[in-house]
C-alpha cells in the first residue's frame, strides 16, 4: 500500500483506520480489529512477524495490514496529446468551393445577358406583328392592297380570300 488516503499519516499507537498509513511506516503498521470498525498504528516487532519470511503475521484480534489494506489503485494515465494543429495550406474542400464559386458567378451572368436577349427577342417580335401596319403601311400584305383597291374589307371578302380571289374561285374586281 502506497500513499495515505488522508492528508497526513497517522502518528504511532494513533488511530489509522481513516489515513490508513502511519507516520514511521519501516516500524509500525496500520494494524486493524477483527471485529472492529478500527485500526491503529502498532509496532511490526509487537504483532507477530515470521522468522523465515520477515512477513506480518499478525496476532490474534487484529489483521496485518496486507491482509486487510486494498494496493493503492494505479496511477492515472499521461494526459492524451494536444490536438494537431490547423494545416497552414487551404484544404481541398476551400479549394473548391473557391472554384465553385467562380463558376456559378459566370454561370448568373450568362442567365441575366440570356434573359435580356429574350426580352429583346420577344419585343422585337412583338413589335413587327402587332404594330408595323400603323408604323409602315407599306409593308402589309398584297390580299389587303387589293382590296384596299377594289374597296372591300377582309370580311366582305370571305373568309378563304387569298391574291384577290374569292373563296368561291371567282375573282373580284
Amino acid at each position: 500500500m502506497e500513499g495515505c488516503f488522508g492528508a497526513t499519516p497517522s502518528e504511532n499507537y494513533a488511530s489509522c483506520f481513516e489515513s490508513r498509513c502511519c507516520v514511521a511506516p519501516e516500524l509500525f503498521g496500520c494494524f486493524k480489529r477483527e471485529d472492529k470498525q478500527w485500526a491503529e498504528c502498532l509496532p511490526y516487532s509487537h504483532m507477530g512477524m515470521d522468522a523465515a519470511t520477515g512477513s506480518c503475521v499478525g496476532t490474534s484480534g487484529w489483521l496485518c495490514p496486507n491482509q486487510w489494506l486494498v494496493p493503492s489503485p494505479p496511477a492515472l494515465p499521461p494526459p492524451a496529446p494536444p490536438p494537431p494543429a490547423p494545416p497552414v495550406a487551404p484544404s481541398v474542400v476551400r479549394l473548391s468551393l473557391a472554384r465553385t464559386k467562380g463558376t456559378v458567378s459566370t454561370l448568373r451572368t450568362w442567365l441575366i445577358l440570356g434573359g435580356i436577349a429574350f426580352g429583346i427577342a420577344v419585343g422585337s417580335l412583338s413589335y413587327v406583328l402587332c404594330f408595323r401596319r400603323a408604323v409602315a403601311p407599306h409593308l402589309t400584305s398584297v390580299v389587303d392592297e387589293d382590296a384596299a383597291e377594289v374597296g372591300m374589307s377582309m370580311s366582305e371578302m370571305g373568309p378563304r380570300a387569298v391574291n384577290g380571289k374569292a373563296a368561291d374561285g371567282g375573282v373580284r374586281e
